[in-house]
Protein backbone atom coordinates (compact mmCIF):
# COMPACT_ATOMS: atom_id res chain seq x y z
CA UNK A 1 0.00 0.00 0.00
CA UNK A 2 3.20 2.17 0.76
CA UNK A 3 4.28 1.67 -2.69
CA UNK A 4 1.07 2.32 -4.16
CA UNK A 5 0.78 5.85 -2.56
CA UNK A 6 4.32 6.73 -3.26
CA UNK A 7 3.67 5.89 -6.99
CA UNK A 8 0.52 7.84 -7.00
CA UNK A 9 1.51 10.79 -5.28
CA UNK A 10 5.18 10.92 -7.53
CA UNK A 11 3.37 12.51 -10.43
CA UNK A 12 0.29 14.37 -9.33
CA UNK A 13 3.20 15.76 -7.16
CA UNK A 14 5.49 16.90 -10.16
CA UNK A 15 2.35 18.49 -11.94
CA UNK A 16 0.84 20.60 -9.13
CA UNK A 17 2.54 21.39 -5.83
CA UNK A 18 -0.19 23.89 -4.68
CA UNK A 19 -2.90 21.26 -3.76
CA UNK A 20 -0.41 19.13 -1.60
CA UNK A 21 -3.59 18.33 0.54
CA UNK A 22 -6.38 17.40 -2.01
CA UNK A 23 -3.29 15.05 -3.91
CA UNK A 24 -2.27 12.87 -0.54
CA UNK A 25 -5.92 12.87 0.26
CA UNK A 26 -6.69 10.86 -3.28
CA UNK A 27 -3.32 9.39 -3.57
CA UNK A 28 -4.43 8.05 0.03
CA UNK A 29 -8.08 7.17 -0.93
CA UNK A 30 -6.69 5.03 -4.11
CA UNK A 31 -3.62 3.54 -2.55
CA UNK A 32 -6.09 1.98 0.38
CA UNK A 33 -9.38 1.68 -1.27
CA UNK A 34 -8.19 0.67 -4.74
CA UNK A 35 -7.89 -2.84 -4.48
CA UNK A 36 -11.38 -3.47 -2.91
CA UNK A 37 -14.18 -4.65 -4.66
CA UNK A 38 -17.88 -6.54 -4.24
CA UNK A 39 -17.78 -9.78 -2.90
CA UNK A 40 -20.90 -11.76 -1.51
CA UNK A 41 -23.64 -8.77 -1.91
CA UNK A 42 -21.28 -6.62 0.28
CA UNK A 43 -20.22 -3.26 -1.67
CA UNK A 44 -16.39 -2.97 0.08
CA UNK A 45 -15.65 -0.14 -1.65
CA UNK A 46 -18.92 1.91 -0.77
CA UNK A 47 -18.33 0.21 3.04
CA UNK A 48 -14.57 1.84 2.31
CA UNK A 49 -16.45 5.29 1.42
CA UNK A 50 -18.74 5.62 3.88
CA UNK A 51 -16.34 4.66 6.52
CA UNK A 52 -13.53 7.74 5.55
CA UNK A 53 -16.22 10.03 4.79
CA UNK A 54 -17.34 9.45 8.83
CA UNK A 55 -14.17 9.12 10.43
CA UNK A 56 -11.57 11.72 7.61
CA UNK A 57 -11.70 14.94 9.44
CA UNK A 58 -9.64 17.13 7.18
CA UNK A 59 -10.12 20.25 4.91
CA UNK A 60 -11.06 17.82 2.16
CA UNK A 61 -14.99 17.35 2.34
CA UNK A 62 -16.78 15.32 -0.09
CA UNK A 63 -19.97 15.45 -1.04
CA UNK A 64 -22.99 13.09 -0.01
CA UNK A 65 -23.90 11.62 -3.43
CA UNK A 66 -21.74 9.24 -5.18
CA UNK A 67 -18.49 7.34 -3.27
CA UNK A 68 -14.88 8.84 -2.34
CA UNK A 69 -14.06 7.02 -5.57
CA UNK A 70 -16.25 9.46 -7.85
CA UNK A 71 -14.23 12.09 -7.24
CA UNK A 72 -10.73 13.58 -8.69
CA UNK A 73 -8.26 16.52 -8.17
CA UNK A 74 -8.57 18.79 -11.08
Amino acid sequence: MVVSLCKALRPLVEVDCKNLEYIFVYALIWALGGILSEKDGIDYRKEFSNWWKAEWKSSVKFPSKGTIFDYYVD
